[in-house]
């Protein structure tokens, strides 16, 4: 007898997303662990969609993305539950007002969360997952208004935090738990009235594969070339390290900064690297598939991280360049320390102090290979590895692991399961 795996819908924004490859990372490593997953998005395709699914291996995905037509249906079903959207648009009026922009993307995207409501009861989801849990905190409103058998969790990253919809924190409360990414979210959690029993800290990991498989001579030190990836913007700091290599270079005319991303200060970090005259210095690579990031990660002897990011927990791009054997340099951000657990791995250095930068890149050269990292650190093994972070979802969602579901048929729509304890 065959065995119809556990069924779950990952509800997000936009998919698949250059910026946020770890979600399809996630995503993939469920489906291998035999679940089911549906990503639905309140977005429709982006222009990229086609390019990105090939860069993040995700073309194989149950996708749903919004269209006109799914905006239609939203409007009917609004249509058939009047009383629940005019609470829903006091609802969201009265906590919104003073932010037109934000509650308006809010009013917009309740058409698309009314049409995901409607196909609850024909797919019948064991879970609902609200992976980020700012706006798309309106399906899970609506479910519980509506559905309220229905297993609704959500994630709530420092980004959702700071965005403060109030009813992201009523869904955390009234919802079947609550997933954070980094344990310094869960005090401020607690000061919106979520209680911390239901908060689970389940890491965002990454696939270790890709560095594990690296040959010797993929992971032979350049200490001399030193990497950036994440996404252009002024607060990753790639304008400081782009200062900070003018100031290296001046005694290591050999030093290079490679640049994994893009964003909407591309043009203007060109431009800034040509008025510092270090253009033959520094190339930009734009986005470039998982595989040759770690290529590109593994030749580099450094890691520059300049964040100023207020959202900045636990970053991806960081646990990936201490896989790869980068020595690390980083700004203070909340937890940081469980990455940069000494200074055989990094340093955590302020921002803005750049001379301080500059000299300890330059101590790092004066050392050579010798202050290389040869092998990846245990603690991105045991706590970073996605198929532990993949693991810690299974248990919290009380779904059994594929060696144990066996036997044992999960029937679509049974909710009642208890979460597994925290």
């Amino acid at each position: 007898m065959s065995h119809k795996p556990p069924t779950i819908w990952y509800v997000t924004m936009a998919f698949p997303v250059p910026s946020e490859a770890f979600a399809t990372v996630e995503i993939n490593e469920l489906r291998r662990q035999g679940v089911d997953v549906r990503v639905k998005t309140l977005r429709g395709k982006r222009r990229d969609y086609h390019r990105v699914c090939k860069q993040q291996n995700a073309c194989e995905l149950d996708l749903d993305h919004a269209s006109c037509f799914s905006l239609l249906r939203g409007l009917t079903g609004m249509m058939r539950h009047p009383w629940t959207t005019l609470r829903l648009g006091a609802t969201l009026f009265s906590s919104l007002w003073r932010r037109p922009a934000v509650l308006t993307g809010c009013v917009w995207w309740s058409l698309r969360c009314f049409d995901l409501l409607s196909k609850i009861k024909r797919e019948r989801p064991e879970i609902v997952h609200l992976y980020w849990g700012h706006v798309p905190a309106i399906l899970g409103w609506l479910i519980l208004q509506i559905a309220p058998n229905q297993r609704v969790t959500t994630s709530l990253s420092a980004y959702d935090i700071e965005m403060a919809i109030p009813l992201s924190f009523e869904v955390a409360r009234r919802g079947a738990g609550v997933r954070t990414w980094s344990p310094a979210n869960v005090a401020t959690l607690s000061d919106h009235g979520v209680d911390a029993s239901s908060v689970k800290v389940v890491h965002q990991g990454i696939n270790l594969n890709l560095y594990t498989r690296l040959s010797d001579e993929q992971r032979r030190k350049i200490p001399s070339l030193i990497a950036f990836a994440g996404r252009l913007i002024p607060q990753k700091g790639v304008a400081e390290a782009l200062e900070i290599i003018t100031l290296v270079s001046k005694s290591n005319p050999a030093v290079h900064l490679q640049v994994y991303g893009d964003g909407p200060e591309r043009h203007a970090l060109r431009c800034l690297a040509d008025q510092l005259m270090i253009k033959d210095q520094v190339t930009f690579h734009g986005h470039v598939d998982p595989s040759r990031l770690a290529a590109g990660l593994a030749s580099a002897g450094l890691f520059l991280l300049h964040s100023t990011h207020s959202a900045e927990r636990l970053p991806n791009v960081l646990k990936e360049a201490i896989a790869a054997g980068c020595y690390c340099l980083t700004t203070p951000s909340p937890d940081v320390e469980q990455l940069i657990t000494d200074d055989t791995v990094g340093k955590i250095l302020p921002a803005g102090k750049l001379d301080l930068w500059a000299a300890s890149i330059e101590d790092y050269l004066a050392g050579g290979a010798k202050a290389s990292a040869t092998s990846t650190p245990s603690q991105v093994l045991d706590k970073f590895d996605i198929r532990q972070t993949v693991r810690d979802l299974l248990a919290w969602w009380s779904i059994p692991e594929p060696s144990q579901r066996h036997g044992r048929l999960v029937e679509p729509g049974s909710h009642l399961s208890e979460m597994a304890k925290t």
